[in-house]
């Protein structure tokens, strides 16, 4: 879920005038291939540059951050009831 909205938002910065259609065809390619590597040929596509390194730490901080709700210490405790 967070690849995606990362996705979406770096084709709505350098891509903003795909089509909704576009848009999903080149999302589900993104998200079947490896991370670095799909980023590394975006921003080489569409910047003409690789990402910097301070580009590539906050991707990779943002897509390593848990997703609310699903932190062991965030579960309600009822759960390990069952």
């Amino acid at each position: 879920m967070k690849k995606d909205q990362l996705y979406r938002a770096l084709y709505a910065k350098y891509a903003s005038g795909l089509s909704e259609q576009e848009l999903n065809y080149k999302l589900a390619y993104a998200n079947s291939v490896d991370t670095t590597s799909f980023v590394n040929a975006f921003y080489n596509k569409y910047t003409g540059a690789p990402p910097t390194q301070e580009q590539m730490n906050y991707i990779n901080s943002y897509l390593a951050e848990p997703v609310k709700g699903t932190d062991i210490k965030e579960l309600p405790t009822d759960l390990f009831s069952l």
